[in-house]
């Protein structure tokens, strides 16, 4: 039965003739009131409805569970579940001007969630006429609709947005090189000599640094994948000094080759001197000057080498304290080739691209290699800073 044959029984049904006559005034208001109460403005858009994608077709084709779809199915009233199936689209856009046109809609199915699916996201997914819950491991975004993702997040200004699923550069590369940093040079098996390398004034920088990010108070680990944007001036300060030691330790003596000839420094393994001293002994071979080696292990010179040219090699050394942040920002939004949508109880948003660069601010890294953000103008506890 379709929406306006339901219509047409409950008119005939609520006439005392049961004869439904639009020429007859008070009929006539009968038949208003029957379409008011379905949400609809006359017999002509009842039809159209009735033709469009129905209701139980459109959930039944989005990818979330049983429970999941007949919570919804639960919570909606007929009519209600009529306006969706009739305002379903793939326009963003659209899509967000109907749900704020019906906020009761949103409050109904708000909370309806799945597994790790925020609030809001059934919303917009029911909203939608090819809207998908994204579940695969690696994709980007909480709901894809038109082929795009969204990453939909509460709007609550005290709580800033923290871009999960943001695992690329510059996030990666920052934060991998700060890692690096610790395991290899600063708190490595070979820390002692990479003092002697840098300086006493690295090392002491580093820890200051250190003690402002967030770590386990249990094994005093630093977390390096936390801290605020406050910290970045000094990280970034350190970061290029860092750089313009490593170098000038790449160009000085510090980290030439272990071996010598002479006083003339060649780049020589453990394996090839044993056979220039083998090939100098046994068969008389001159040799201009006595093969010695230098002070320290070559492979340990070689390792400090390939770890200073890794390290020169990242992009990070690069980067001023401004074009981080902005390139922070960037590495999310862009990965969402949707947007944003910023979601409440009563009021759905879609933030574009140039909206996010302009409305919000990068605050700093949480763990897992996140960044975080707010709106601008918003006081928040950031990460790593002590309040």
């Amino acid at each position: 039965m379709t929406v306006i044959d339901k219509i047409l029984n409950e008119w005939s049904f609520r006439c005392h003739d049961g004869i439904v006559d639009l020429n007859d005034p008070k009929k006539k208001a009968i038949l208003e009131s029957i379409l008011k109460e379905y949400g609809i403005n006359s017999l002509k858009e009842a039809d159209e409805i009735s033709t469009t994608k129905s209701f139980d077709q459109l959930i039944e084709s989005k990818n979330l569970s049983r429970k999941t779809k007949d919570s919804v199915i639960t919570s909606l009233s007929e009519v209600e579940k009529q306006k969706i199936a009739s305002n379903a689209s793939n326009d963003i856009n659209k899509i967000i001007s109907f749900l704020n046109s019906n906020p009761e809609l949103i409050k109904k199915t708000f909370d309806i969630k799945e597994g790790d699916m925020g609030r809001g996201e059934v919303t917009l997914i029911i909203a939608s006429s090819d809207g998908q819950k994204i579940a695969k491991k690696g994709e980007l975004g909480d709901v894809s609709i038109g082929n795009k993702a969204y990453e939909l997040k509460e709007a609550d200004d005290k709580n800033p947005i923290r871009a999960g699923g943001t695992f690329r550069s510059p996030v990666t590369s920052l934060t991998t090189t700060l890692w690096l940093l610790k395991d290899e040079i600063f708190d490595g098996n070979n820390k002692e000599k990479y003092r002697d390398l840098l300086g006493d004034n690295l090392f002491s920088r580093w820890q200051e640094f250190g003690k402002k990010v967030k770590g386990d108070e249990n094994n005093k680990q630093v977390n390096w994948t936390s801290f605020g944007k406050k910290q970045l001036p000094q990280l970034k300060s350190f970061l290029s000094d860092l750089r313009n030691k490593f170098i000038e330790i790449s160009s000085s003596d510090k980290l030439k080759p272990e071996f010598a000839v002479g006083d003339k420094a060649i780049d020589i393994s453990p394996e090839d001197l044993q056979k220039i001293q083998q090939a100098d002994i046994n068969q008389n071979i001159s040799i201009s000057g006595k093969v010695i080696p230098a002070s320290a292990d070559y492979e340990e010179i070689q390792r400090f080498r390939g770890v200073i040219k890794t390290l020169l090699g990242r992009n990070i050394f690069n980067m001023s304290g401004d074009q981080m942040d902005d390139d922070i920002k960037k590495s999310f939004i862009e990965e969402l080739d949707g947007g944003l949508v910023m979601v409440s109880n009563s009021k759905f948003e879609f933030i574009t691209s140039d909206e996010f660069i302009d409305k919000f601010d990068f605050i700093g890294i949480t763990q897992g290699n996140r960044p975080q953000f707010a709106p601008k103008g918003v006081e928040t506890v950031e990460e790593g800073e002590e309040e």
